[in-house]
């Protein structure tokens, strides 16, 4: 499990939305993402290809979004294998 404070969903060179406070599994070989969403704009959210981004000290860890549900302020995604960080 990986978990952090500051996350950021992207569309391209765009910031989707923000995230403060996610964990990403991988229960059954399968990547996964949770989280909550501060800040978001609805348009870019809709719009594909989206990557989830977890910034780090060594560097940016990314995800390609495969499938995503928002409820309230909550997000659930699932997730493509990891780029290396950048």
């Amino acid at each position: 499990m990986i978990r952090g404070v500051v996350g950021i969903i992207t569309w391209a060179y765009y910031r989707a939305a923000a995230l403060e406070g996610y964990a990403v599994t991988r229960p059954g070989g399968a990547w996964r993402l949770e989280g909550t969403i501060v800040d978001r704009d609805p348009f870019k959210l809709a719009q594909q290809p989206l990557m989830f981004n977890a910034p780090t000290k060594l560097g940016t860890w990314r995800w390609p979004i495969l499938e995503l549900e928002i409820v309230a302020d909550r997000i659930t995604a699932r997730l493509g294998p990891p780029e290396k960080p950048s």
